[in-house]
């Protein structure tokens, strides 16, 4: 491709001379149900990109169900290559997926950041494209006019529940959301646009502040600080990495040039200074407005202790990190603690970081917000403790799943394991009734059995003190009616006797409010010894009327809800205390 873009031969493009051409089926599964498109091919389009050497596909559907009126089904009948914003779109995941990428060259945009911005960088190349040859009007100083998928939509409305241009503090129609409230979106609205987290809507703040950046500076500057930025992220990127990664093109490209304005813009959008995210895996990002402070501020030093909070004894190795702050431009503000648990983060700028995270193996991922204050000589430290608890679930502690029922989706990257590896970007999915995942109005219950490193004693405590912690949220790309409902915990000394020690239903089970979040689960029987933990989904929420409230039963098998036919969980943590042999 041309200037500003870059995307050349050796930046892993598609073309004929290279043996990777891109292959567009403009009618894909046209005729796959008597002459018509079935359930599975319409209203939709995709583009699977393998490594550099390998074409990618490019699927068009054809738009509107076949015999549906147009009060249900809202879409033109049409290819959707005919929609030029549509064929951007999907082209740009090529891109995206060729630059974000391993040392092997697979595309790394897997946690639900990083899939958010490959949805917003598809939406913001191709109005970018089709505002820069003038098939789409744009006037800096008009909110609303930037929708995607006009034509199929006969110029009603727009796929995303905003227009791109939309500044936060705009008033106009098409920067409403879905909730009535007026203006474009900020990092904080991350978990809420749409209803819930999901790659298209919650990137949607992502697309704004491209566009931003593309106002600014012009359609030129932009695309090359934003490409140029994808090639230099790490892997798997949170949105404050691809920021930092940003300003690393600005440093390369133009020494800095555009460095001022940029933190404007992202504090703006709640990527100031101070927000923090876990990484690419966290759904509820912390936003800060505040731009990068001045030489004037100072530095701090935040210094303190790492402890295991059910035994007292000091934790070695943790890494505590100031989160948003860990590339070459920003700055790393990270330390390892020593034998003792003390840590110590020095020249830091003063101000209340959103999120300082402590990861240690075997433990659970523990974050919060610290203020640190400007170094005095009375006062040269601010100093901060942690308490953490060891996850006896977790693999990285020595946890391991030894049994489980149900499909295993490992190659999908949600297999069970992925219940016990301290990631919110990954989780265990699995289908609501049989195997197959045909949809379903009964769910068949799917269990997965942990083998903790040593013998522990469950106690009933509440709040920090809970044997447990479960994120309910759905993965591998499932709604959020495929999230877990209500479940069952048991423990065991041998893995063949069982007790329960949680029934996981009334007011224990969980709701849409618990998704992306690790929730406290108090046991309601102790036990003693346990060595083995089996943990049962019984069903995902779509059948929780508190849920889908408007939604009246029965919504399976033909209500058109993800639910029906897979029932997910992200994570399973496990506390307790060490067993004291007799």
């Amino acid at each position: 491709a041309k200037s500003p873009i870059g995307f050349t031969s050796k930046a892993g493009n598609f073309q004929r001379s290279g043996g990777d051409p891109v292959l567009l089926n403009a009618l894909d599964g046209a005729s796959t149900d008597h002459g018509l498109p079935d359930g599975n091919h319409i209203d939709n389009a995709n583009m699977s990109t393998p490594p550099d050497g390998t074409s990618p596909t490019m699927q068009m559907y054809l738009w509107h169900s076949p015999g549906a009126p147009n009060s249900v089904e809202p879409y033109v009948p049409m290819s959707g290559a005919f929609d030029a914003s549509i064929l951007y779109h999907e082209y740009t995941h090529g891109l995206s997926n060729r630059l974000v990428v391993d040392a092997q060259g697979n595309s790394t945009l897997n946690s639900i950041q990083a899939g958010a911005m490959g949805e917003a960088w598809s939406d913001y190349y191709a109005m970018d494209y089709l505002v820069a040859h003038g098939f789409q009007a744009d006037q800096n100083r008009t909110d609303g006019q930037i929708r995607e998928g006009k034509y199929p939509l006969a110029n009603r409305t727009t796929f995303r529940t905003e227009a791109m241009d939309c500044d936060p503090r705009s008033t106009v129609k098409a920067c409403t959301d879905i909730y009535g409230n007026s203006g474009g979106y900020t990092y904080g609205d991350f978990p809420t646009i749409g209803g819930s987290p999901e790659v298209h809507s919650s990137g949607e703040v992502w697309a704004q502040t491209l566009w931003d950046i593309r106002e600014h500076f012009g359609s030129r500057v932009a695309d090359l600080l934003i490409t140029r930025a994808m090639s230099l992220s790490p892997a798997d990127p949170s949105m404050l990495d691809m920021r930092n990664a940003i300003f690393q093109a600005d440093k390369v490209v133009y020494n800095q040039r555009h460095s001022h304005y940029l933190w404007r813009l992202f504090a703006h959008r709640g990527m100031g200074w101070f927000a923090g995210s876990l990484g690419a895996g966290d759904t509820h990002p912390a936003e800060s407005f505040k731009v990068r402070p001045g030489v004037r501020a100072g530095y701090g030093t935040l210094a303190g202790r790492v402890i295991d909070r059910n035994t007292g004894q000091p934790i070695a190795n943790a890494l505590v990190s100031i989160t948003g702050h860990d590339s070459g431009y920003v700055g790393s503000y990270s330390d390892t603690t020593d034998a003792s648990g003390r840590y110590q983060i020095s020249n830091v700028r003063p101000g209340t970081y959103r999120k300082v995270v402590i990861l240690a193996r075997g433990y659970e991922v523990t974050s919060g917000p610290v203020t640190v204050r400007r170094e005095r000589s009375a006062h040269p430290y601010t100093v901060q403790s942690f308490k953490i608890r060891r996850d006896y679930a977790a693999s990285s502690g020595g946890g391991r799943v030894t049994d489980y029922t149900g499909p295993d989706y490992s190659a999908f990257g949600c297999g069970p394991g992925g219940a016990v590896d301290l990631s919110q970007g990954t989780g265990w999915g699995s289908t609501t009734g049989d195997n197959a995942g045909d949809p379903t109005a009964t769910p068949v219950p799917k269990y997965l059995v942990v083998r903790l490193p040593r013998a522990i004693d469950i106690g009933t405590g509440t709040g920090k003190s809970s044997a447990f912690a479960v994120d309910p949220t759905a993965v591998c790309g499932d709604a959020g009616s495929s999230s877990l409902n209500t479940y069952r915990i048991e423990a065991s000394a041998d893995g063949t006797t069982w007790t329960r020690v949680v029934t996981g239903t009334g007011s224990s089970r969980f709701v849409a409010e618990d998704r992306g979040r690790y929730n406290n689960v108090a046991a309601t029987t102790p036990f003693t010894g346990a060595r083995f933990i089996r943990f049962t989904m019984l069903r995902p929420q779509v059948f929780d009327d508190t849920v889908y409230p408007t939604d009246p039963p029965p919504r399976c098998p033909g209500g058109a809800f993800t639910g029906c036919s897979f029932m997910d969980m992200t994570e399973l943590e496990v506390f307790g205390t060490p067993t004291t042999a007799p």
